[in-house]
């Protein structure tokens, strides 16, 4: 963003309305035709102050069909973010694609059977290259740092394998999961969450979200966390607002209703 606010300048001098963006939502297709209505609906849209105007308001008005949930932030704020939890999870995809072709070139059912984890990681690879070449250059530094940072740690694993350190091992998985874990965890004033007790059966997810739509509650987000035992599971539901929270409440109030501590 720092590079685009400087390409920009001679517009704001000129006493044109600019202001910088960025909605951090989007697909790994291209061209227009991949476009929906509801590409940005409650996700994060970052806008960075530009010149001696503050034309915000104005873009969030035209903006405001769109459903985006605004952050103001610096343009060195947001390189740095977006290098960590966007770029230099690009570079690892395409490494890690690039290393699996080379490691399956004489073993063609390698690729056959790559699937589940292997294509939800590397997913964003089919993205336009163009693009992130060009994001390459223009975010060089902080990407260069946080991937400097990156080998340090797969060094630091591949230490843990080589020297066989199970109590390592298990230390580095666990704090990564309880990590992971939450990241969904979104702060009360942004989204709001709904875990209730499924059956593990044919259709059980299915029911839970045709009565929310027959009660006209949006969900937003919706992930199947774990098998809590044999024959349940937790489902996560995820809402804009907390009246929907309470209305998915009160539609489900048959189901077991999971206190958030208790799925961690």
């Amino acid at each position: 963003k720092q590079a685009v606010l400087k390409a920009a300048q001679p517009l704001v001098d000129a006493g044109v309305a600019f202001v910088g963006g960025h909605p951090m939502a989007g697909s790994h297709k291209s061209g227009v035709q991949a476009s929906r209505r509801d590409l940005v609906e409650n996700a994060f849209y970052f806008l960075v102050p530009t010149g001696p105007v503050d034309h915000r308001a104005s873009l969030k008005d035209l903006l405001s069909g769109t459903g985006a949930k605004w952050l103001t932030v610096t343009a060195e704020e947001h390189d740095y973010l977006v290098a960590q939890i966007s770029h230099l999870p690009h570079v690892i995809a395409t490494a890690l694609v690039n290393q699996t072709a080379t490691a399956f070139a004489g073993q063609p059912l390698g690729e056959r059977v790559a699937a589940g984890g292997f294509k939800s990681v590397t997913r964003i690879v089919a993205s336009d290259p163009t693009m992130w070449a060009a994001i390459m250059a223009t975010n060089r530094d902080l990407i260069s740092q946080q991937l400097a940072s990156y080998l340090r740690e797969l060094q630091r694993f591949k230490d843990l394998i080589d020297k066989q350190d199970q109590a390592g091992l298990f230390e580095t998985f666990s704090k990564a999961r309880v990590r992971r874990n939450r990241l969904n965890q979104q702060s009360k004033d942004l989204f709001y969450d709904l875990f209730i007790n499924i059956p593990d059966q044919v259709g059980a997810i299915a029911g839970v979200m045709n009565r929310l739509a027959a009660a006209n509650v949006n969900v937003i987000h919706l992930q199947v966390l774990e098998l809590r035992d044999e024959i349940n599971g937790v489902l996560q539901l995820t809402f804009s607002t907390p009246a929907d929270q309470r209305r998915a409440a009160g539609v489900l109030n048959d189901y077991e209703i999971i206190e958030r501590g208790d799925q961690e």
